[in-house]
């Protein structure tokens, strides 16, 4: 009987070549009809039929023999079933079906069976595929080659069989029987509801029970598996990739109410929780993509009739979280006391009655997540997912910084995009070096755009802006990150004054505008000396109140003895009010608990002295401040109008110019308020408090902590060196004595939070240059490093001045967050690692090689890298 070819709907499924030599461990494919008889086989059979040539990138070609019934007997006689004997097709160089009449899915099941029951007279159930698999793939080991066709293994599907539905193929090893020039295998037909289309076993050999052991699957075998499962993989993939747009949103930003009762609708969301009141009925939440919001999906038998009907079954299988397409019918609902789901809004007045549902991905089952699960952060898409305050502190930052755009183009602000890849200056900060293939030379990450928009100044441009990412290898706290946002701006033919009343405008506008929140229309100004000497920071939260005062004039000489051994001290004082309770005993306990802390610890041990403590307890001698003498304890209650309850304390630091941040009081301050604060001790403070801190020292001190610029004059640039003196008379202190010097630089604070800094640039390329060689006393080869800097401004370059905004920083102030990281989507552990994609890596041997780097001999790489 000639075989037909059915011409029909052709469906890839695999693009991967698939040659015949993939079938080598078990066997060659057969490609002819089966015989009419199941215990002979043809004398003379058919020709088999021409494989499809390759360039038509055809892979299997079905033919369709004229189906054969037999009452055909599988195992000894009580085993009897009707089948369709159909044939093998033959494999070209890629995977694609022929389908008959239509073209259909191929979605595969594959299903490795371990053990073969070692009788010919058992069938093994394997059940259905599943659902929408009509390919099913069978691994198993099977009894040893027999010329024998009754003792090939046996399979039945579950179900009830039904010859009009089965097209079985089955490719296996086993003893060749030949005839004429060609090479053929028994086929076995496999019967049941389900229609199967593709059978693959492997033969083990062994001839008794015990040596039917698990082996090792052959390599053809594992590659026709893992190419049927790739193929499943794509097909699946492929019924994403179309799914219709969504006709109503569900986010907060969209009202939902029908046009009309059953309206039809397509929604776009997340799967939540879901309760079944029958077979027949169906409830499940749709989560909106921003996860504010809810609605219910209703499925029902009866409302499927009009739609899919294999939905029904479909969205009682999908677990939570997945992201689906829903397809419904809108209508109003009788409103519900249901409970909001954590931060997600459940939408009560409307339902959808569910027509179609089409997932788009799978969530699995290994993962879980509650509404109570906290999610670590090497799992951040999951934090991001699960935690609203995150996702909406990213969508404020978005809207933040949208309006200070829009507010800096208003103002004739141009937005210029510096480069990333700079190179090494000694700026300050420590940079991160990026080598290049070139051996010996690498770029450095910028630590700011600062000499590029310096030069943009000498360009023509006279208003520059840009959000701009930085990158400083330093020390990490709460609030630094090694790559961080900066708002950053330049303004030529401008000083301080205008720099510092643009940024009191935008922040104005932003606080006004998202926090509801009016700042005053001029920011108080104070200088770094008064800063430090008041509240022992050059960024006071001065909303605290506690204001520092010197008072060692005071104090007897033996008292001095006792909290310092410093010769000839400064000893200042503050006040921590005693709230509401005005109780010494409260306060003594406080101040105990927090000495005695790992937080007071570093405080008791300060190498000048620990802190004097002294409790206001009017039931005591001068008022429980005895020790201090009399003149100096009513001074005292004169000074700070001190009450009962209240908490006095002393700290010695040597008598020298400030330089630095903090002052060891200054730092006592603020963690004896938070301190109190967390034990409700007395009340946190509330409101913002912006402030100017101004006429900061030109030049500090060199630090173990920062490499400054290099020099040999014992100083560094307390900003950077391009800050300009303030004044003339500055000017002429330059090489007289340059610690005396004051900068034109400026910071903004905000609540004790340094927010930016800015300053007016030395301008003159001479002036720059006596700055770096005569001043900070750095070499010519670090004086080369500048020399673009210096062409720019040798060019007639105009005075200008910009600053600074930490954009992380103001965001997590505005959010009340305690930390930058909790307002940056993929932020730096404390260690500077993110857990999540494992950065950063260790570099291979073959990266070294390419970058022309090798591990120091004492240090070796990393445990684990093969470098």
């Amino acid at each position: 009987m000639a075989p037909t070819t059915l011409p029909s709907t052709s469906l890839e499924i695999h693009p991967i070549p698939l040659t015949q030599s993939a079938f080598a461990p078990f066997g060659t494919v057969i490609s002819s009809p089966l015989p009419p008889s199941a215990n002979t086989f043809p004398t003379d059979p058919p020709k088999a039929p021409d494989i499809v040539p390759a360039n038509q990138n055809t892979a299997l070609k079905c033919l369709d023999a004229s189906p054969m019934v037999n009452n055909y007997a599988f195992a000894p006689s009580q085993i009897r079933e009707r089948a369709v004997m159909n044939m093998f097709c033959c494999f070209p160089r890629s995977l694609r079906l022929f389908e008959e009449k239509r073209g259909e899915e191929m979605v595969f099941d594959v299903r490795i069976l371990e053990r073969h029951p070692y009788t010919t007279q058992t069938f093994i159930p394997l059940g259905a595929p599943e659902d929408k698999a009509r390919y099913l793939v069978i691994v198993a080991p099977t009894l040893p080659p027999s010329s024998s066709f009754s003792t090939s293994p046996m399979f039945k599907v579950l179900g009830q069989p039904d010859i009009n539905n089965i097209r079985a193929y089955w490719a296996h090893g086993g003893q060749a029987v030949t005839y004429g020039e060609g090479t053929w295998h028994a086929p076995m037909v496999v019967m049941g509801k389900t229609r199967i289309d593709f059978l693959v076993v492997q033969w083990v050999n062994g001839t008794q029970e015990e040596d039917c052991q698990e082996v090792e699957l052959g390599e053809g075998i594992k590659e026709l598996i893992d190419r049927s499962r790739s193929a499943a993989t794509l097909r699946k993939y492929e019924t994403s990739l179309s799914f219709p747009n969504e006709t109503r949103s569900l986010t907060s930003s969209e009202p939902i109410t029908p046009s009309e009762d059953g309206e039809d609708v397509v929604l776009h969301g997340y799967l939540g929780s879901s309760a079944s009141l029958s077979k027949n009925l169906y409830f499940a939440q749709l989560i909106a993509k921003d996860r504010a919001r809810s609605i219910q999906i209703v499925s029902s038998r009866k409302t499927l009739e009009k739609g899919d009907s294999s939905s029904h079954e479909i969205i009682k299988k999908l677990p939570m979280h997945t992201p689906v397409v829903v397809r419904g019918l809108l209508r109003e609902r009788k409103q519900q006391p249901e409970q909001n789901t954590g931060n997600i809004e459940k939408i009560k007045h409307v339902e959808v009655d569910l027509l179609s549902i089409q997932p788009l991905n799978e969530f699995p089952s290994d993962i879980i997540a509650t509404p109570d699960t906290v999610f670590g952060s090497e799992q951040r898409h999951l934090q991001l997912r699960s935690e609203a305050d995150l996702r909406m502190a990213l969508s404020f930052r978005s809207k933040v910084g949208l309006t200070l755009r829009s507010k800096l183009e208003g103002l004739g602000f141009v937005e210029v995009e510096t480069p990333l890849l700079f190179k090494s200056t000694p700026e300050g900060a420590r940079e991160f070096i990026v080598p290049t293939r070139r051996e010996g030379f690498a770029y450095a990450l910028p630590q700011s755009p600062q000499q590029f928009k310096q030069i943009l100044m000498g360009s023509g441009i006279p208003k520059y802006y840009q959000f701009a990412r930085c990158f400083r290898d330093e020390d990490l706290r709460a609030d630094r990150q090694p790559e961080f946002t900066q708002l950053d701006l330049e303004m030529s033919f401008a000083g301080a004054k205008q720099v510092m009343s643009i940024i009191e405008e935008l922040v104005r506008s932003i606080w006004y505008q998202h926090l509801s929140v009016s700042l005053p229309a001029l920011f108080p100004r104070m200088t770094y000396e008064e800063a430090m000497s008041k509240y022992g920071s050059d960024k006071p939260d001065t909303r605290l109140g506690m204001i520092l005062s010197r008072i060692e004039y005071l104090l007897p000489g033996d008292l001095i003895t006792k909290i310092t051994s410093i010769q000839k001290p400064v000893v200042e004082a503050m006040i921590l009010r005693s709230g509401s309770s005005n109780n010494p005993a409260v306060t003594r306990a406080f101040i105990t608990t927090f000495l005695d802390s790992a937080e007071g610890s570093p405080f008791v041990k300060n190498p000048d002295g620990g802190p004097g403590i002294f409790v206001v307890d009017s039931q005591k001698p001068l008022q429980g401040l005895q020790a201090l003498g009399f003149e100096a304890a009513e001074q005292i209650e004169d000074m700070y109008e001190i009450e009962n309850g209240d908490l006095l304390i002393l700290q010695a630091r040597v008598d020298r110019p400030f330089s630095g941040g903090a002052t060891p009081l200054g730092n006592l301050r603020l963690a004896l308020h938070a301190a109190a604060v967390r034990q409700a001790h007395i009340k946190p403070s509330t409101g913002f408090a912006p402030l100017w801190v101004t006429d900061f020292p030109l030049f500090s001190p060199n630090s173990e902590t920062e490499p400054g610029q290099g020099g040999s004059a014992g100083l560094a640039a307390t900003h950077h060196p391009f800050t300009s003196p303030k004044t003339a008379a500055d000017v002429d202190l330059l090489l007289l004595d340059p610690s005396r010097v004051i900068g034109d630089h400026y910071d903004l604070v905000i609540n004790g939070i340094e927010l930016g800094g800015g300053s007016r640039r030395v301008h003159n390329a001479e002036m720059q240059e006596l700055i770096m060689r005569d001043v900070l006393k750095m070499s010519s080869e670090r004086l080369a490093e500048f020399s673009h800097l210096l062409e720019v401004l040798r060019a007639g370059c105009p005075p200008h001045a910009g600053i600074a905004l930490g954009f992380d920083r103001l965001i997590a102030l505005m959010l009340g967050k305690g930390s930058v990281r909790d307002v940056i989507a993929f932020p730096k552990t404390g260690k500077g690692e993110d857990p999540l994609v494992k950065s950063p890596g260790a570099l291979s041997k073959s990266v070294l090689e390419t970058y022309h780097l090798q591990y120091a001999p004492d240090i070796g790489p990393p445990k684990g890298c093969n470098g």
